[in-house]
This record gives C-alpha cells, sequence and structure tokens, in this order.
C-alpha cells in the first residue's frame, strides 16, 4: 500500500508540473494572451480632436470632409442623407458633441462587400440624451438588455456605438449603429410642448 500512495503521489507532482509548465506557455504565447486594456481617456482625447475636425470639415463645405469621414463609407453616404433633412442632422450632431466614448467593441465584421475595402472598429458610446433616454435604453425589444459589453466584444442590441477606421492616427468616421440611429428616431418623435 505504501508504494502505491509513493506512486500517487509522484504522478501527481508530474501532473501539477506539466500543469504550471502548460499555464505558463499558454500566458507567453501572443495569440493566447489577454487583450490590452482598452485606454478610455486616450480614445475620448481621440474622438474629441475628430469631432473637432468633423465639424470644421461640415461648417466649411460637406464635400471636404474626406479629413474626418471615410470616403464611400456608410458615414458618407448618412450625412448625404442628413444634408436634405436639417432637424435629424441638428439632433446628430449634438448627440455626437455629447457623446461619451465607453468602450471598444472590436472589428466590425462588414456584411456588404461595397464598404469591406476599409476595416472598421466599434466605439461604444455613452450618450445621456437629458434624461430622456432611459425608458428608450430600458425598452426590451429595442436592447436585450442595455449594458456595455466586455472590451473587444461586439454585441448587438446592448450599447449604442460609432464606426471609426481601424488605423492608428486621428480617426475617420465610417457609419453609425442601428443602436445610436435609433436615439435619434426616438428623440425626434418625443412630444415638445
Amino acid at each position: 500500500m505504501r508504494d502505491e500512495s509513493k506512486l500517487t503521489v509522484a504522478l501527481d507532482r508530474r501532473r501539477c508540473v506539466g500543469l504550471v509548465a502548460g499555464l505558463a506557455a499558454w500566458a507567453a504565447c501572443p495569440a493566447l494572451a489577454a487583450a490590452p486594456a482598452f485606454d478610455r481617456v486616450a480614445a475620448q482625447g481621440r474622438y474629441r480632436a475628430w469631432f473637432s475636425a468633423f465639424q470644421d470639415d461640415h461648417r466649411l463645405d460637406a464635400g471636404s470632409s474626406a479629413r474626418s469621414v471615410v470616403p464611400d463609407s456608410r458615414a458618407s453616404v448618412l450625412l448625404a442623407t442628413l444634408a436634405t433633412e436639417p432637424q435629424a442632422r441638428r439632433l446628430f450632431l449634438a448627440l455626437l458633441r455629447d457623446a461619451v466614448v465607453a468602450g471598444d467593441g472590436g472589428r466590425f465584421p462588414e456584411p456588404d462587400p461595397a464598404y469591406a475595402a476599409t476595416p472598421v472598429r466599434a466605439w461604444y458610446v455613452h450618450v445621456d440624451g437629458g434624461g430622456q433616454l432611459e425608458s428608450y435604453f430600458n425598452d426590451a425589444a429595442r436592447f436585450r438588455p442595455y449594458h456595455l459589453p466586455p472590451t473587444g466584444v461586439l454585441t448587438r442590441d446592448a450599447y449604442p456605438f460609432l464606426l471609426f477606421e481601424d488605423a492608428p492616427g486621428p480617426l475617420r468616421f465610417a457609419g453609425v449603429s442601428r443602436e445610436f440611429w435609433g436615439i435619434i428616431d426616438y428623440l425626434g418623435n418625443l412630444p415638445y410642448a
């Protein structure tokens, strides 16, 4: 019996050493290591710089937005549409002005080949809306439920997000999520006194 227990202890030690070695190898592997934390402060700085350039572009001329908008993107189509809808455009700009970067949604899997040439990233944004959006965010038909997903995870029907070109340097706007656009529809349909 004693020899069996020594054998069991020796096997258990080997398993532990193997487990520790395996964990060390996993942690050292770049492909398996955790993604770096999302720096919200730096992202908010990039967002503010982008919004300033975006406003300047649109004060000058709608055609001069290549500096802040990805050409031939969902964003460029949206902006052309908004040029004919002044109320929606004002509301859209107000929401962009007040938005705060909340998190990184990772690479957006573009389903439309017409827009797939430029890789884009989803940035979750917090929009306050002056306290008028609580019922929008609590609507179970829209958000299942309303929450900020983990860093690098794109989740639909969870949180509003904007799309930006996935590249270093100044941001360029590439699109709006339906979760964000729904805010504009919702606010546009509120009764005003």
